[in-house]
């Protein structure tokens, strides 16, 4: 049996995870730009001090409304970085991606400190207020350069992936999204290699799933509705009472099924259904670095 093989008379449908096509010399050229256009203060002087700080919060709550598109590409950028992780210069893409997610998230919690007073009565003279006007102008437009450099990492590395392996991001919010990044980082905790770790989950997860099935399985059984007993049994899941391993069409299918049984079984709200999430959250982390283990196979 070849492990993760792939069938050559069939299509797998994909997916595009492209936006719109930037280079990274964008980053720096709009950042000098807008940073030049902003720091032109003799315009801002003949604004009245209210005005400067309206202006000021205006745009900053902009840059904060922003950054949620910013973190969940981020984390997209950074769960499917198995898939692109072949070569140096991507590496240190992702490595710069890093410090400057970093420089965002503490760039706007010190300015959000100093505008938190401001908007409380704080008064600050012309030239301090000129000033955080512009480090707030400047933080935009190296926002607007991080979000290019996202989209640029995203369609250069990634380009076509499959909807199998593009689902663990879709619909999710940012703390699901790391949540899941966390999780696939344990999963690949011990390990000397990517593929030593995918190896040894497509081998070692039998007892993992039958576990899982069960919980879902007692889960279902608490909400009392007899239609879900009766169609969401083990038959449901499995094709086996015994699992050693799944092939990767069997992984996938499982996937799907506890995806939409955990949705369906939401509002059966007890501890149960949140065991069954956190033993949900696993699995996808293992499945997701299945998936992208295919997809680096397959290029």
């Amino acid at each position: 049996m070849s492990l993760f093989g792939r069938k050559k008379n069939k299509r797998t449908e994909e997916i595009n995870l492209n936006i719109n096509l930037n280079n990274d010399v964008l980053f720096e050229q709009e950042t000098i730009k807008v940073e030049k256009e902003n720091k032109d203060t003799k315009k801002e002087n003949i604004k009245t001090d209210e005005q400067i700080t309206t202006e000021t919060i205006n745009i900053f709550n902009q840059i904060l409304n922003k950054n949620k598109n910013i973190i969940k590409e981020y984390y997209i950028c950074k769960i499917l970085s198995r898939v692109g992780l072949k070569d140096l210069d991507f590496n240190l893409q992702v490595i710069t991606m890093d410090k400057h997610v970093n420089k965002l998230k503490k760039d706007c919690f010190d300015l959000s400190r100093i505008l938190d007073n401001v908007k409380i009565g704080l008064k600050l003279e012309k030239e301090k207020l000129l000033q955080l006007y512009n480090q707030v102008n400047d933080l935009k437009a190296f926002q607007s350069g991080l979000y290019n450099q996202l989209i640029e990492i995203n369609n250069s590395s990634y380009g076509h992936l499959k909807i199998s392996t593009v689902s663990v991001t879709i619909n999710k919010n940012n703390e699901e999204l790391e949540v899941l990044y966390n999780n696939i980082a344990q999963e690949l905790k011990g390990f000397k290699s990517f593929e030593e770790a995918a190896e040894f989950i497509y081998y070692n997860s039998g007892d993992f799933i039958m576990n899982m099935v069960n919980s879902y399985i007692n889960y279902i059984k608490e909400s009392n509705n007899v239609d879900y007993i009766s169609m969401y049994d083990k038959n449901y899941f499995l094709n086996s009472d015994v699992i050693i391993s799944l092939e990767i069409k069997e992984w996938i299918e499982l996937y799907n099924k506890l995806k939409f049984v955990l949705k369906l079984m939401s509002k059966y709200d007890n501890n149960i259904y949140i065991e069954c999430h956190q033993l949900f959250n696993i699995f996808e982390a293992k499945y997701a670095i299945l998936m992208m283990r295919t997809e680096r196979r397959r290029r």
